[in-house]
Formats: structure tokens, C-alpha cells, sequence
């Protein structure tokens, strides 16, 4: 016998149709995603938030950023954006690859290529642009076992770009500003560590195994030339204000216009923690020069000991951190120098954790961490011979 349940009236039912719940976990990814990526920045602003007690807030806090190193970094973080989304670095690539097909030869050009950009667009942003690249080419054709290899020996290569080039990363910038450095300061210098580091990366390509690998025709795709034209035109006037050749206060504000005339979504894609994290170091480093006590025991602590300190803390915070910080206390620059861009290799988390996020799904036998460790490890052992051999000699 059928009841009728019409007539009833059901008070406080809720029913859970899995929306609630699905936003919750998409809300706790998304926290756990941010932290990962971006735990240096937060550790970064607490300490500055910290120092503020120890010094108050001043009109001299004014002093500690170098607003040039903002002004140009946030323009060359606009117009590279912008040039990476006219698809030109994939279709120069598909363009080289679509005329190889033995496989060696195609994992020197995949790790060599990226390498070479990476000279001027900066090491992250390569990375960020060839390495999903590398990963869809492979897989289209029939090869995804080479993935992790490639990608690692592309990682190696790419770091390398610092040693060369003034506009290789970031902290460059800050680094061309506060010392300043000529164009070709890096390469003069700095020369050693991207030999060794190069010869290690065309071993590593050695070890590919011959054989035919059939890649994809990239199709017809048409290149925006006047808008490209226009990125590679404000790139040059960003490097001039980078070198005082021209006012940054008179570029940047004109840069920052024109591309959010250009591509306003430059502006929504930038990666505003670097800016954050570059203000909070100021901030730290700027308080700690003013504490007697801390400024007198970094400055003692680093006086000699400015390589072996610099690889050491960049295992722990990336060398980033150690760029922006530790200039303020030592003299010795070469050797600062040097320990900053060994210790760009090694076990620091953050900086593998990038490169990890975007091959983990393909990552099917869970090898790619553990190698991409002991290939970093290989790199800051031989990194740091050369390193430690030059600066004796020197």
C-alpha cells in the first residue's frame, strides 16, 4: 500500500548534493597550492613584519627598496608575459623540431633551446614556457619515457642562464643595480661555472639513445609581428633603463601603459610575489643594517666565509633570498657571486617544487623527484669544485 507523503511538511532538510563539499576541497587546494609555492614569500613577511617591532617604521624605511629594480623587474615581468602569450617561443621551437626526428639530436635541441632564451627572459619564465612544451611534444610523440630525463637536463641548463646573462633572473636585476655591473659582468666572471655546467648538461644529452622519434608538424600558426615587435621594443628600452642609459622613472611608468593597452592580461598573469618577497627582503635587510648587534655579527659572520654561507643558505631559501640579503653585509662580491649562483642547485625545496608541479602527473613510476635530486646534487658538487678552484686562483 502506497502513502501519500504530499501532505507532510518536512522542516530543516538539507540536502548535500557534494557542492559544498567539492568547494571546500577545491579551497583547501588551492591554500595548500599557494603555501607550497609560495612559503619563502610568507616566511619573507613575517620576518619584515617582525623587524618592524625591533625598528619602528620611519621615513627612513623610505631607503631600503630599490625602486628601480621594482620598476624594471614588474615591466619585464609585463612584456614577457606578453610575448610568451603570442605562442612565438613554441612555434620557433615546433618550427627547429619539425625538421628532426632522430632522438638525440631532439633532447639536445628541447634542453639547449630553452637554455638559450632563458639568457633573456630569466630562468623562471623558460622554465614556465618550455617545460609544458616539452612534456606535450613528447607525449605526442610516442615518448613520454624520455620526460623526465629531458626535463631534468633541461632544469640544469636553464639555471645556468644567471652565470651568463644580467637579465638571467631576477634577483640580476637587483644585483646590476646595487653593484653596478656593466652587461657583460657575469659572462666575464662568471664564465667557469657555465662551462662546467654546460659540459655536464651535453653529457646528460649523450646518454640519449639514438633512434628515429616522430614529432608533429606545429601547423600553420601566424605570428603577430607588429605586436611582437612592439614587445621586443619596450624589452630593449626596459634594459636600457636596467643599465641607466635611460631614466626608469621615465620608462617604467610608459611601459606600464602601453601594456595595459597591449594586454591588460599581462597585469591579471603577473607573478606579484616575487615583487613581495623582493619588498619584504629589502625590509629585513634594511632593519638589520640598523641593529648594531645584527649588522656587526653578519658582517663578521660572512667576512671569508661568503661562498660556502651563500650555497648553504640557498639550500634552505632558494638563492634568491640570499642575493637580495647578503650584499648588504660583505665586501668579498666575487665570491658572493659565486656561492649565490652554485647554490641555485642542491636540495633546496622551492625551487625543484616549480619544476615538480608541472611533470608530477606524468610522473607514472615516481622517479622523476628522487633523479631531479641527485642530478641537482651532481651539479652543486661540480659547481662548487669549480668554483672554490677559480676563487684561489683568482
Amino acid at each position: 500500500m502506497k502513502r501519500d507523503l504530499s501532505g507532510l511538511k518536512i522542516k530543516n532538510l538539507h540536502i548535500d548534493n557534494g557542492t559544498d563539499g567539492a568547494v571546500d576541497f577545491k579551497r583547501k587546494q588551492f591554500a595548500i597550492t599557494f603555501l607550497q609555492k609560495n612559503w619563502v614569500v610568507i616566511i619573507a613577511v613575517v620576518l619584515a613584519i617582525i623587524t618592524c617591532f625591533l625598528v619602528p617604521p620611519d621615513k627612513e624605511y623610505l631607503k631600503y627598496p630599490s625602486y628601480k629594480t621594482l620598476a624594471c623587474l614588474f615591466c619585464m615581468m609585463l612584456v614577457l608575459r606578453g610575448l610568451k602569450d603570442t605562442k612565438v617561443f613554441g612555434i620557433i621551437s615546433g618550427k627547429i623540431l619539425d625538421r628532426i626526428s632522430d632522438r638525440r639530436l631532439i633532447t639536445f635541441v628541447l634542453v639547449f633551446l630553452p637554455a638559450a632564451f632563458a639568457l633573456f627572459i630569466t630562468n623562471d619564465v623558460a622554465t614556465l614556457t618550455f617545460v609544458p612544451f616539452t612534456i606535450i611534444l613528447l607525449m605526442m610523440a610516442d615518448s613520454k619515457e624520455l620526460i623526465t630525463k629531458v626535463i631534468i637536463l633541461q632544469t640544469m641548463a636553464v639555471k645556468l642562464s644567471g652565470t651568463l646573462s644580467p637579465i638571467g633572473t631576477a634577483q640580476n636585476l637587483f644585483l646590476i643595480d646595487y653593484y653596478g655591473f656593466d652587461f657583460l659582468w657575469f659572462t666575464k666572471n662568471l664564465w667557469p661555472l657555465a662551462i662546467c655546467g654546460y659540459i655536464l648538461v651535453f653529457i646528460g644529452c649523450m646518454t640519449v639513445k639514438r633512434g628515429n622519434i616522430s614529432v608533429l608538424p606545429i601547423g600553420n600558426y601566424k605570428i603577430p609581428k607588429r605586436l611582437i615587435t612592439a614587445y621586443l621594443i619596450m624589452f630593449l628600452f626596459i634594459l636600457l633603463a636596467v643599465f641607466d642609459v635611460l631614466p626608469y622613472y621615465v620608462i617604467a611608468p610608459i611601459i606600464m601603459i602601453l601594456m595595459l593597452l597591449l594586454h591588460r592580461r599581462s597585469y591579471r598573469k603577473a607573478n606579484y610575489s616575487i615583487i613581495v618577497m623582493f619588498l619584504a627582503f629589502f625590509v629585513i635587510a634594511g632593519n638589520f643594517q640598523r641593529i648594531p648587534a645584527v649588522d656587526s655579527f653578519l658582517t663578521r659572520f660572512l667576512a671569508g666565509r661568503e661562498f660556502v654561507s651563500a650555497i648553504v643558505a640557498s639550500q634552505i631559501f632558494t638563492n634568491t633570498p640570499v642575493a637580495l640579503l647578503f650584499p648588504k653585509f660583505s665586501t668579498d662580491t666575487l665570491a658572493l657571486m659565486y656561492g649565490i649562483n652554485v647554490g641555485k642547485y642542491g636540495t633546496s625545496i622551492l625551487s625543484n617544487f616549480m619544476v615538480y608541479r608541472l611533470v608530477r602527473k606524468y610522473d607514472d613510476k615516481h622517479n622523476f623527484l628522487p633523479w631531479l635530486l641527485i642530478i641537482n646534487l651532481i651539479f652543486l658538487l661540480a659547481l662548487a669544485g669549480v668554483g672554490t678552484l677559480y676563487l684561489s686562483l683568482v
